[in-house]
């Protein structure tokens, strides 16, 4: 299978498993849309290279609950970054070059040089990992100062909101979805998560639907005493 072709089956497979947590959380789990999905989970996990045991474990891993030893959302996960930054900072390289072959090899240095910094700084301030231990504390291995498991007392606040392109029709929106997340932290420390779609990279491969992330930060949020307010397409939890 070609890369492109497993990309399209995996973006295939994400959106099907957002359709069944939509599914899940309407109370329709057990009906006969959701079995249908199921179906084609098992199915297009199969196509990927699951084993039918594994493909069946995917399907069956819906929702979480909201906290507890053994937490069903234990594991290690990576937002898979887009590749607007990328090449629009290419672009930009590309126009500091031309200045520089105008005769203005200062300016265009200097664009080279402050796209290239600010590209770096962006990436570091956006954190593409997460990891949920047994218990559903959440840590942010890939944040420039390494924020480890995060103590309740610590959380002052969480921003949540789901994000779309700009003119994506409706029956799209689930397969290009992310979302705005920023943490706060005492001591005057944030976390702003990356844009890009969610994944389960330990223990095994699959794409999460970041319903689930919300469900799980919201309880969190209620857990450390925080008032949630929500607000379009998203909320903001406060103390």
């Amino acid at each position: 299978m070609t890369t492109r072709g497993s990309d399209d089956l995996e973006l295939q497979l994400r959106t099907l498993r957002e359709q069944q947590a939509q599914l899940a959380a309407a109370g329709q789990g057990s009906g006969a849309q959701a079995q249908a999905l199921t179906r084609e989970i098992v199915a297009l996990a199969g196509r990927l290279g699951f084993d039918p045991d594994e493909a069946a474990a995917i399907a069956g891993q819906i929702d979480a609950p909201a906290a507890g030893p053994g937490h069903a959302m234990a594991g290690e996960y990576r937002v898979l970054r887009g590749f607007a930054a990328p090449i629009l900072a290419f672009a930009m390289i590309v126009v500091g070059a031309a200045v520089i072959g105008l005769g203005q090899p200062t300016a265009g240095a200097g664009l080279i040089i402050a796209v290239l910094t600010l590209y770096i700084l962006q990436g570091r301030r956006r954190v593409a990992r997460i990891t949920i231990d047994a218990s559903g504390a959440l840590s942010f291995p890939g944040h420039l100062d390494r924020i480890d498991r995060i103590d309740p007392a610590e959380l002052l606040g969480i921003d949540f909101a789901y994000r779309y392109p700009i003119g994506v029709p409706e029956h799209k929106k689930a397969a290009l979805e992310t979302v705005d997340l920023r943490v706060r932290l005492s001591r005057d420390r944030s976390v702003t998560l990356a844009h890009g779609p969610l994944w389960r990279i330990a223990p095994g491969r699959e794409p999460v639907a970041y319903v689930q992330l919300e469900r799980h930060l919201s309880a969190q949020a209620k857990d450390a005493g925080l008032k949630l307010e929500r607000s379009g397409a998203g909320w903001t939890a406060h103390r």
